[in-house]
């Protein structure tokens, strides 16, 4: 790529950020202006490829505009302007690669639908079981056999109190007692 600073046109501007007492002072934020249709250094097709893939950056008076106020001095901005400004012409100059497009092998396929039905499996494994009680229910999917329930007898005494516990604090204590 040539050197485009000789078609860049500055404008200088007070910028905010860090400098102290000095950004009130000294204009260190840089725009840089670039015609692109008036530019010597491209041909036509580049220029065209230039204005349709630069079309968001490109003003209204047909100018690629580039601004840079991270440095605190004016000549770092200005090379910060030309550095964005080389680097955006570039980008847009560059050929996009064509894509092949390639089929997925037997192997990844088979991989895939392996994939598939382990996780099936593991979801078919949290499912409740029909027709089984809760209680009985827990017991048969945490790997235990099924106990039965216990008949109640005198310890059991159900009254409000119960209520208001939880089913699993409930289940535990029966399952304890037989």
């Amino acid at each position: 790529m040539t050197d485009l600073t000789k078609e860049i046109i500055f404008r200088t501007a007070r910028s905010g950020g860090k400098g102290g007492q000095n950004v009130n002072k000294v204009e260190t934020m840089v725009e840089g202006y670039f015609s692109i249709r008036d530019s010597a250094l491209l041909d036509q097709e580049q220029k065209e490829v230039l204005e349709h893939k630069l079309s968001a950056k490109i003003n209204a008076d047909g100018l690629l505009q580039v601004k840079s106020q991270v440095h605190r001095t004016q000549l770092g901005n200005k090379a910060e302007v030309i550095r964005k400004m080389h680097l955006l012409i570039e980008q847009a100059l560059k050929k996009e690669k064509r894509r092949i497009a390639t089929r997925p092998s037997k192997a990844v396929k088979e991989k895939r639908l392996d994939n598939k039905k382990k996780q099936s499996q593991t979801k078919e494994g949290r499912k409740r079981i029909r027709g089984m009680s809760e209680s009985r229910q827990s017991v048969q999917l945490s790997g235990a056999s099924p106990v039965p329930a216990p008949a109640p007898g005198p310890w059991l005494k159900i009254n409000s109190s119960f209520a208001d516990l939880s089913a699993g604090w409930l289940l535990y204590n029966l399952t304890k007692r037989v």
